[in-house]
């Protein structure tokens, strides 16, 4: 075949050859097949023709055109290999001959679904892979016209990779390595177990886990014993990467060999009064051994014991200079210690490290929540007051000393005293300031910016109503509301005016209707009686005027007679009550309604108030709502009904829906498993804290804020009260105990040492 590649070409292109037969060879060009048959001499044979010896007048060929008559699929992976939970795409293609072939539409059966899927969009087939196996995808192809050859994708499976324990390893007699296969995800003190081998119910109680990258740190409450074996049981794992599954059990094995010490050095050199001189004990292979030994087994020689003491290891210093002390720390019984170190013992080590939230106010104690950020041109008395805070992000306790001052960078929009932050604004627009607060050797700033606004201007009147309807004859007024606005779109709470109002027809209201209506920081209310005239509709025209400003709004009046009586109505505000009512900001209700009746005609319109009915609620006690003659006050969360009768007969039955916006415990976060306490502890305060910041537990209310954990807010069930009592007082023992705490109606276990 060599002869024919070399020697045979279309318009100056050569072919690609396939052999069909000893005879013959297809010529492949670009967009063109030939079927080439040839013959030879006797003289010669197709070994010669093959190694280009066939003088050319010897050869005869013959070129047949061969016209492609199938469309053929062919996919641009044939074989696929994907982890299992994963998708693989694959692109089609159909050709007829060496020719594209497009609007060729395709389906994709897979031959076993429990391993693998597909799914096709256009020219693109999903493969999605569902557990290990194999299984072909046959990819089917349809055009009007033509016949589709079929395509095969070959699929293969492989299993995800599994999150597995690899080893256990004790770091010292209080901290234990465990190894996975791959990173892990976060995990809890509860996601382990750890017992002498042999023994289940041997447990060393786990006082917190740290993960880093494929370990995880299990710092235990109880020490290990020298030589002896455990056991680390390890369930729901989760493993840090999507593609891994988690470990749902495992376990590895460990013998724990006392390490001996090499080295002892001082983890830092500066401490607050009251601190423990921290120090790391190591072996020689540089684990972290400081567990193994207790204080007893420590000597610590101090150049001042007033500065640090020898005894507890704490540092003191109650001035406001640093004081120091030259220290060394031996190792009873070797030769191993510190050296002389300078230990410096500051009154605080808390530090001005930035400034927090502003808000601008004219009380001594500002509302950081809800800051104040804009002030009118005219407003006095306001001052600029900022957060200072530590390097943990929290606000500089009282140690700190800390002062501010202020800089206008904008003096022509307003103005603030350095010292005292008084803010003066200027002119109209936004106005920055920089907040520059120093403590001791720190300082930091902080720039913000205050909108000066116009001061506000009475610009609308605003109704409550477009219309209200009375009845001739009848004792039942409307009602309408009336609200000036500034050019902000806020009622003018400051404004305490008189209103002008009248009427466009007689006798539709009373005579003395519309006569002294007065705005209280900045409402009215108008109340309409019925009038004696004849049925019509009339207009009132209610107007504010103040200097040049002139304000209008109307709104209509329709009298109508009084049709015949058709039965009573019973009327609330509202059926959705809040215990915490009275709280403007989070009220979600009000806490109570009062009921009233009519007497309605047939037009639906109210005729006459009833003042003789009774309201009584569904329950006798321990209900959503309490009834008071006929006021319905919210007492619990729930539902409850109400019933409403004149005489016997019950004209209504209303639903209340009581809820509680009051700020409650809703959510709790565990911060510790494990704690170890001296009977001289109150352990109530250890576990919950005394103010919002909490203990090993942390509460939030309903709107994700911290809130304290009281007495009323939790159960508590302990494994012997001996040691700890289930009201959390000390037992006549020492020990381990378990407590069962329910708190936000979950429960949460802690184990707690006695000393």
């Amino acid at each position: 075949m060599g002869i024919l590649n070399k020697y045979v070409k279309l318009n100056s292109k050569k072919a690609v050859w396939e052999e069909v037969d000893e005879n013959t060879y297809a010529a492949v060009f670009s967009d063109l097949r030939y079927n080439v048959t040839y013959s030879l001499t006797e003289s010669y044979s197709k070994l010669a023709f093959d190694a280009k010896q066939v003088p050319s007048k010897e050869r005869k060929m013959k070129w047949t055109q061969v016209v492609a008559k199938d469309v053929v699929v062919t996919a641009d992976k044939a074989t696929v290999s994907v982890e299992a939970g994963k998708t693989e795409l694959v692109t089609l293609t159909a050709k007829k001959g060496t020719a594209v072939v497009d609007g060729v539409s395709y389906t994709a059966t897979s031959s076993d679904n429990a391993i693998a899927t597909a799914a096709v969009e256009g020219n693109v087939v999903t493969i999605t892979a569902v557990k290990a196996g194999t299984a072909n995808i046959t990819v089917k192809g349809s055009k009007t016209g033509e016949t589709v050859k079929d395509a095969t994708i070959a699929v293969t499976v492989t299993a995800p990779q599994q999150l597995v324990v690899e080893s256990a390893v004790a770091v010292n007699t209080k901290q234990v390595k465990v190894t996975f296969n791959a990173e892990i995800g976060a995990v809890l003190a509860n996601n382990f177990s750890l017992y002498e081998k042999g023994n289940e119910y041997a447990i060393k109680v786990i006082d917190k886990v740290a993960v880093s990258e494929k370990a995880a740190v299990i710092t235990l409450l109880d020490a290990l014993e020298a030589n002896k074996e455990y056991v680390v049981k390890c369930t729901a794992v989760p493993a840090k990467e999507e593609n891994v599954l988690p470990l749902e059990a495992g376990e590895a094995e460990f013998k724990y060999l006392e390490q001996q010490p090499a080295s002892i050095a001082f983890t830092k050199t500066v401490y607050a009064t009251g601190e423990e001189l921290a120090y790391v004990i190591k072996d020689e292979a540089g684990n972290d051994i400081t567990a193994n030994f207790a204080k007893g087994d420590l000597t610590l020689e101090s150049s001042d014991s007033t500065v640090v003491d020898t005894a507890t290891f704490v540092a003191s210093n109650s001035n406001d200079s640093p004081a120091y002390a030259v220290v060394n720390l031996k190792i009873k019984d070797t030769e191993i210690q510190t050296g002389n170190v300078i230990i410096t013992v500051k009154k605080t080590l808390e530090e001005l490290a930035a400034i927090g939230r502003w808000t601008l106010d004219n009380v001594s104690n500002p509302n950081f929540d809800k800051p104040v950020t804009s002030l009118f041109l005219s407003d006095t008395g306001y001052k600029l007051k900022a957060e200072a805070l530590n390097q943990d992000g929290k606000e500089l306790t009282t140690d700190v000393a800390t002062t501010f001052t202020y800089r206008s960078t904008t003096p022509t929009v307003a103005v603030i005293d350095e010292v005292t932050g008084d803010v003066t604004p200027v002119s109209v627009g936004n106005a920055t300031f920089v907040i520059t607060a120093k403590a001791g050797s720190k300082q930091v700033s902080k720039a913000v910016t205050v909108q000066v606004k116009a001061d506000p201007v009475a610009t609308a009147l605003r109704l409550d109503k477009t219309s209200v309807t009375l009845v001739k004859l009848s004792d039942i007024p409307a009602k309408v509301k009336v609200e000036l606005l500034d050019q902000y779109g806020s009622v003018m709470e400051s404004v305490d005016a008189s209103l002008s109002a009248e009427i466009n027809k007689t006798d539709v209201i009373g005579a003395n209707d519309l006569t002294g209506i007065s705005l209280t920081d900045g409402v009215a209310e108008i109340t309409l009686n019925p009038g004696a005239g004849d049925p019509t509709t009339a207009v009132v025209t209610v107007t504010y005027e103040e200097g040049t400003t002139k304000l209008t709004k109307t709104f209509n009046v329709a009298l109508v007679e009084k049709a015949a009586f058709a039965g009573y109505a019973a009327v609330v505000e509202t059926t959705k009550l809040d215990k915490n009512g009275d709280d403007e900001d989070r009220a979600q209700g009000p806490k109570e309604v009062t009921v009233a009746v009519y007497e309605k005609d047939i037009n639906g319109n109210y005729i006459k108030e009833v003042t003789t009915f009774t309201v009584s609620d569904e329950f006798t006690s321990d209900g959503a709502v309490s009834v008071s003659d006929k006021t319905v006050t919210a007492a619990n969360k729930g539902t409850e009904k109400v019933y409403v009768k004149v005489n016997d007969l019950t004209i209504a039955t209303f639903t209340f829906t009581v809820v509680d916006s009051t700020p409650a415990l809703t959510t709790v976060t565990q911060l510790k498993n494990a704690i170890s306490v001296k009977t001289t502890d109150e352990l109530d305060k250890v576990l919950f804290g005394t103010d919002v910041n909490g203990g090993i537990f942390v509460g939030y209310d309903q709107y994700g804020d911290k809130i304290a954990i009281t007495s009323g807010d939790y159960q508590v069930y302990s494994s012997n009260q001996n040691i700890v009592k289930n009201d959390l007082d000390f037992g006549s023992s020492t020990g381990t105990v378990t407590l069962t705490i329910k708190l936000a109606n979950k429960f949460y276990t802690v184990t707690v040492k006695v000393e």
